[in-house]
């Protein structure tokens, strides 16, 4: 099936915002003034406080899109334009434990993380990969009948996995996307904090090099491991 159109049409261009000014409301606390969850309240009883004053419907709740910064926090998890929604888990050591355990045994970690084939699907929608992408595997040789090795889709772990294709009836008519994944041990430090995190980065294998190397969204973060403090 042909893919869906990348401009996909709605009434509220705002959404998942009720309209442009809930979006503003919501950009200037959480973006600009990184206000905390107490602010984020006060600031909403006063719109709610606004609307009663001013507004012929006396319901609060139906004139207020959030009731506090918890609801506010989930609307803008819920954003899907742009990014896939990263998730956060939390965990801790549950293993046996010395009589003296360690601080890293007593502590709870965070792993933040997102659906990378969420993410692969955004990277290939992208129309800045047009003319990019490698959508079968081929040979490339030089002037001197010399194969030359440029792209992922260019060497002979595709053609071998295309051959895997080929022969296995149930997936004729698939189409090749190897993932490449890896962390390039760079660590995000927390500043007051016992976690330190090494980010996971993903690549749709069928992008170019060239696209690769352009810095845009053809190398995505999809998730970041956390690392214990020795110390």
């Amino acid at each position: 099936m042909p893919p869906e159109p990348t401009n996909r049409a709605s009434d509220n261009p705002w959404v998942p915002f009720e309209d442009h000014f809930a979006f503003d409301w919501a950009h200037y606390h959480f973006v600009q003034l990184q206000s905390s969850q107490k602010d984020i309240l006060t600031g909403l009883d006063l719109w709610r406080a606004t609307v009663i004053k001013h507004g012929s419907d006396h319901s609060s709740d139906t004139n207020v899109p959030w009731k506090n910064a918890q609801e506010l926090y989930d609307t803008i998890d819920s954003i899907q334009v742009g990014a896939a929604p990263w998730k956060t888990f939390m965990f801790k050591y549950s293993g046996p434990k010395p009589s003296t355990p360690p601080r890293w045994m007593e502590e709870t970690y965070e792993l933040n993380a997102r659906d990378v084939l969420t993410v692969l699907e955004q990277q290939l929608e992208t129309a800045e990969f047009d003319g990019q992408v490698d959508y079968t595997p081929y040979q490339e040789f030089d002037a001197d009948g010399h194969w030359v090795y440029s792209n992922l889709m260019s060497g002979h772990w595709s053609w071998r996995e295309a051959d895997k294709i080929a022969v296995d009836r149930k997936t004729h008519g698939a189409m090749l996307v190897p993932v490449v994944a890896g962390s390039d041990k760079t660590t995000v430090s927390i500043a007051t904090g016992h976690q330190e995190y090494h980010p996971v980065y993903v690549s749709p294998g069928i992008l170019s090099n060239t696209a690769c190397r352009g810095h845009g969204n053809a190398v995505m973060p999809t998730a970041f491991l956390p690392i214990p403090k020795s110390m």
